[in-house]
C-alpha cells in the first residue's frame, strides 16, 4: 500500500471500560509543554485539533448495563462489537451504528474474554448527500431483556422473538466466549442451534478461535489451570466434558477401552494440552495471517507456529513454540506475574493512522532483533507485527517464517523480535494497540498519584475485588489514554478520562480496542484536498449516526 493511499485511510479509536455504566465521555486536557511560552502562542496551541476526540456510547447501550449489569471483557473485529458481562450475557452489536444483532446468555459467571472468527470486513463507507450527511442506518430499540433458562440458552421473559440477523457474509461467523463457570460458549451468530458448551472445571480466563473455525472447528483456551488446550471438534446442541479433566480423560479411557467413546474425539472433540506448568494463562491471541499464536503466562510471553498454512514437509511444525520473552526480572513482578493481565494484539499496518511526519508504515527492509544488532529483511518474507502490554511494561515484536541458521544449518520454524520494550513506571498497561506506526496507545492505569505516591495493588493472594468488595475499594485514580513515541519512549499526548466510580475499579476492568474504517474510493484519480476533506466528514458522521457527539 503507497504512503498516499494511507494518507488518506483514518481510523476511529475508540476504547470502553468494563464500569457499571460503561463508556462516559471522555474530555481532553490541555496540556503546556513550554512553560516559557508567550501568552500568544499558548492561544495557537489551543486552537490546535485534538489528536483524539472521546464521545460517550452508554446511552445506546442501555440492554447491555440493565439489572446492575456491566462490561468484562469485550472485543471489535471488522464491523462487529460484541461485550460480554459478569451476568454471563453476550451482547452482539452492529457498528458503526451499535445496532444490537443477538442478545444471548451462556454463563452463569463472569465472561472474561471473546473470540471472532473469521474476521468480519470493516464497516462500509457511506457517501455524504448534498448536504453533506449520510445515509447511516438508525440504531435500532434495544432487544427484550433475558433470562437463564434450564437449557442454558437465552430466551426473554415474555416470549419475544429477537429481531432475524440477515445471512449475508458479514454475518456468517463465530463466537467464543470463556467464563469463570469454566465453560467455553462457541455459538454461530446466524443459527443459535449450532452452539456448544465445553466444561474445562476450572475457570478460564481465556479463548481463541482458529481463523479457518468453519472447516476446522479448532480453538485454543486457558486459565487457572496453567494449560494451553488446543481443542478439535465437537458436537453442536450439547454440553460436553473436556478430556483434560481427569475424570472425563478416566472415563473416556475406560469407554476407549471397551470400544466405546473414540478416546474423546469423534462428535465429543478431542482436547490436547500443548503447554503447562508455568502459572495462570490470561491471553491468547491468533496471528492475523493464522501462522501463529501468542499466549502469556506468569513467566512470559511465548509464541508458536500453528496448524494453518504449512507445507507438504512442515506438518511437524505445528504448535512448536519458535520464542519466548520471560517477564522482568524485578521484585514487584515476583508477586504480581500472576495478577496482571497480558493484553497482545496483532497489528494490521495498512489500518493504522499516519504519523505528522507522513509515516505511513515501516517498508525499509530493516529489522532490529532482540540482542540490538541490525539484519537485513528477506524481501518477499511476511512480517507480522506483535504489541503485548503486561504489567508496567510494553513490547513491540516481529515474528516472520525461519530459514536455515547460520553455522549450524538447522531450519527454524519462525523468529520473533523484540523491537522495542518500553517500562513505565506510573502505571499499568490495561489496553494497548498501535495507533500510528511510531505511536503507541496505551490504556494506562495510573499505580501513583499526582504527588507519585504508590496506589495499593492486590497480591497475587488476594482474591480480585467482585462487584461486592468493590464498593469498599476506593483507591483507584482516572484512567489515561497516553500516546507514546515507540522510538523515544516520550509520551507525546495524555487525556485523564473522566469516567464515575473509577475509584472502584482495578486494572482489569478496563479495556481496549479500535475501529476501523476505510476511506471512501475516490471519484476519480486527481481527488484534490476538498474531496478528501470530504470523506472525513462523511466518517465521522457514521459515528456521529451512533448517537456520538465529540467532545
Amino acid at each position: 500500500m503507497s504512503a498516499d493511499l494511507q494518507a488518506t485511510e483514518q481510523k476511529e479509536l475508540h476504547h470502553a471500560q468494563s464500569a457499571a455504566d460503561g463508556a462516559e465521555t471522555a474530555r481532553r486536557k490541555s496540556v503546556t509543554d513550554d512553560e516559557g511560552t508567550e501568552e500568544e502562542d499558548d492561544e495557537e496551541e489551543d486552537d490546535d485539533e485534538p489528536k483524539l476526540k472521546y464521545t460517550k456510547l452508554t446511552d445506546s447501550l442501555t440492554n447491555v448495563y440493565r439489572n446492575g449489569d456491566s462490561t468484562s471483557a469485550f472485543t471489535v473485529a471488522g464491523d462487529k462489537m460484541v461485550l460480554g458481562t459478569h451476568n454471563g450475557n453476550i451482547h452482539v452489536l452492529s457498528l458503526p451504528t451499535l445496532q444490537s444483532l443477538r442478545t444471548y446468555h451462556a454463563h452463569s459467571a463472569t465472561i472474561t474474554s471473546v473470540s471472532i472468527s473469521p474476521t468480519p470486513p470493516p464497516p462500509r463507507s457511506t457517501a455524504p448527500n448534498a448536504n453533506g450527511s449520510t445515509n447511516a442506518p438508525a440504531i435500532s430499540s434495544p432487544p427484550p431483556s433475558i433470562s437463564r433458562t434450564p437449557t442454558g440458552l437465552s430466551t426473554s421473559r415474555t416470549p419475544q422473538k429477537q429481531p432475524s440477523i440477515p445471512n449475508t457474509p458479514n454475518n456468517a461467523l463465530y463466537i467464543a466466549t470463556s467464563s469463570l463457570d469454566g465453560h467455553v460458549c462457541i455459538s454461530s451468530l446466524l443459527d443459535a442451534r449450532d452452539v456448544q458448551l465445553r466444561n474445562f472445571a476450572r475457570p478460564v480466563q481465556a479463548v481463541c478461535l482458529s481463523p479457518d473455525y468453519k472447516t476446522d472447528r479448532t480453538f485454543l483456551s486457558g486459565g487457572l489451570a496453567g494449560h494451553l488446550i488446543l481443542t478439535v471438534g465437537g458436537k453442536a446442541g450439547v454440553t460436553v466434558d473436556a478430556n483434560t479433566n481427569s475424570a472425563a480423560a478416566a472415563a473416556s479411557g475406560w469407554l476407549s477401552s471397551v470400544g466405546l467413546g473414540g478416546g474423546g474425539g469423534g462428535d465429543r472433540g478431542k482436547d490436547t494440552v500443548l503447554h503447562s506448568g508455568e502459572g495462570v494463562i490470561r491471553e491468547v491471541k491468533w496471528s492475523l495471517s493464522g501462522k501463529w499464536v501468542v499466549w502469556v503466562n506468569e513467566e512470559g510471553i511465548k509464541i508458536m507456529r500453528s496448524h494453518l498454512k504449512l507445507g507438504s514437509e512442515e506438518g511437524e511444525d505445528a504448535w512448536r513454540r519458535i520464542a519466548h520473552a520471560a517477564r522482568p526480572n524485578r521484585k514487584e513482578w515476583e508477586e504480581m506475574a500472576g495478577v496482571w493481565r497480558g493484553r497482545a494484539e496483532w497489528v494490521d499496518e495498512g489500518k493504522l493512522e499516519v504519523d505528522d511526519e507522513g509515516v505511513a508504515g515501516p517498508g525499509n527492509g530493516v529489522v532490529v532483533n532482540g540482542t540490538g544488532t541490525v539484519s537485513s529483511r528477506k524481501k518477499g518474507a511476511k512480517v507480522e507485527k506483535l504489541v503485548v502490554g503486561w504489567g508496567d511494561t510494553a513490547w513491540i515484536l516481529l515474528v516472520r517464517e525461519g530459514g536455515t541458521a547460520a553455522g549450524t544449518g538447522r531450519r527454524q520454524v519462525g523468529i520473533a523480535d523484540i523491537v522495542h520494550k518500553i517500562v513505565m513506571v506510573d502505571c499499568i498497561v490495561s489496553g494497548i494497540t498501535l495507533y500510528t506506526p511510531t505511536l503507541l496507545a496505551i490504556l494506562a492505569y495510573r499505580i501513583r498519584d499526582d504527588d507519585d505516591n504508590p496506589i495499593h495493588q492486590p497480591k497475587n493472594n488476594e482474591i480480585p475485588p467482585s462487584k461486592k468488595t468493590q464498593r469498599h475499594r476506593h483507591t483507584g485514580l482516572a484512567p489515561q489514554l497516553r500516546l507514546i513515541n515507540v522510538t523515544t519512549n516520550e509520551t507525546v499526548d495524555l487525556d485523564e478520562l473522566s469516567i464515575s466510580r473509577f475509584e472502584t475499579l482495578s486494572a482489569q476492568d478496563y479495556h481496549l480496542s479500535t475501529l476501523y474504517i476505510p476511506p471512501l474510493p475516490p471519484s476519480n484519480p486527481s481527488t484534490n484536498t476538498n474531496e478528501q476533506q470530504q470523506q472525513r466528514g462523511a466518517l465521522e458522521g457514521l459515528w456521529d449516526a451512533a448517537g456520538g457527539k465529540y467532545a
